[in-house]
């Protein structure tokens, strides 16, 4: 009789022993796979948060291209204006070929926006009704007609390189001393890293353009193409 009690014993506890094992076993093999953590409810939440930031962070960047907005108080160079954005075309059409390196443009002569006016003697309106093209000798990204002052709403045309510098097209000067030749008057100096344009209208000087950098930072054009001295307004 005692035998049989001893066996049932041995039993029992072989019975747990196995329990035991099995089981940590299992809890083993969860944490193994990630299922299972150890450690306070700060301690995981903590991890979570810098997860989160990490992948907040890689994200930035496109976030900001994707949902740039505009800001006025990003305008490093503002002046005493109140900005807000417009927009604005007349009678110009810019369009970039499969290369990327050849823009055309083409002119409505119904709606030149007074463009007539600054060709020299000897053109008409025949002028407008041929495109013309603009060779680059590296690839463009953007193309952006806007315009500065007051008294011309469209004379100007913003070519946005790959690299991020800004070429332009003064039209009105363009017109006035060299109409058989349009073409890019080179890159506008202080720009870089450029994404995105605005238009803008300011309160007492009239029409502008704003660019935006990838880091948020907007310049307003009109004293930098003004600088040019191809620009009388």
């Amino acid at each position: 009789m005692e035998n049989k009690k001893s066996k049932t014993g041995l039993h029992v506890f072989v019975g747990i022993l196995l329990g035991i094992i099995i089981c940590g076993g299992v809890v083993f093999a969860t944490y193994s796979l990630g299922y299972l953590t150890f450690g306070t409810q700060e301690d995981n939440n903590d991890i979570t948060e810098k997860e989160a930031t990490k992948d907040d962070n890689n994200t930035n960047h496109e976030d900001f291209i994707n949902n740039l907005g505009f800001e006025e108080s990003k305008i490093t160079n503002k002046d005493s204006n109140n900005y807000k954005l417009s927009r604005e075309f007349d009678g110009i059409v810019a369009s970039l070929d499969e290369s990327k390196t050849i823009v055309t443009i083409r002119f409505y002569s119904n709606i030149t926006g007074g463009f007539d006016m600054y060709l020299p003697e000897g053109y008409d309106d025949d002028y407008f009704n041929t495109t013309k093209e603009i060779h680059f000798s590296k690839q463009l990204k953007d193309i952006y007609i806007g315009g500065f002052g007051t008294d011309f709403s469209n004379d100007t045309i913003l070519f946005l390189m790959e690299d991020g510098t800004v070429e332009y097209l003064p039209i009105r000067n363009n017109l006035q001393y060299n109409p058989d030749n349009l073409k890019s008057y080179g890159a506008l100096p202080e720009l870089t890293d450029i994404v995105i344009f605005y238009d803008s209208n300011k309160e007492e000087t009239g029409s502008t353009v704003l660019a935006q950098k990838s880091d948020g930072t907007i310049y307003d054009l009109q004293p930098i193409v003004s600088a040019t001295g191809n620009y009388n307004y």
